[in-house]
């Protein structure tokens, strides 16, 4: 989830848009230093809702739900991790895939992914 903005070029989630929507769009957000935690809604230009979940910062934990067009693709589960954690497992994230990740397609779920600690354990799909 990227928020970028210069002289000349505004993006929101990666797409160029005008400044007066970038700026709309910056006052509608959370302060992340804030969002310990909280439930964060991110919005596509068009105004559907792309991104929600629990965040803590800017680090998503526990449930996590990405849609497009306002149609729901994935619901997903993450867990934070420890300082301890990412040097010992030589990560650089500040949360992991843990639980079950439920993908849909036209509604209907299409596949089911479960994680343990970042690591696959099974996949089924439907």
């Amino acid at each position: 989830m990227s928020v970028t903005g210069n002289d000349s070029v505004y993006n929101i989630l990666y797409e160029e848009v005008e400044k007066e929507e970038y700026e709309k769009y910056l006052k509608s957000r959370i302060d992340f230093e804030k969002c310990k935690p909280c439930w964060q809604k991110i919005y596509d230009k068009n105004g559907f809702l792309k991104w929600e979940g629990l965040f803590n910062t800017d680090c998503p934990i526990g449930e996590f739900r990405e849609y497009e067009n306002g149609n729901l693709l994935i619901v997903s589960n993450w867990r934070g991790t420890t300082k301890e954690e990412r040097e010992v497992l030589f990560i650089n994230q500040c949360s992991i895939k843990h639980g079950i990740w439920t993908y849909f397609k036209n509604g209907i779920i299409s596949k089911t992914e479960t994680y343990l600690d970042n690591k696959l354990i099974e996949t089924k799909n439907f």
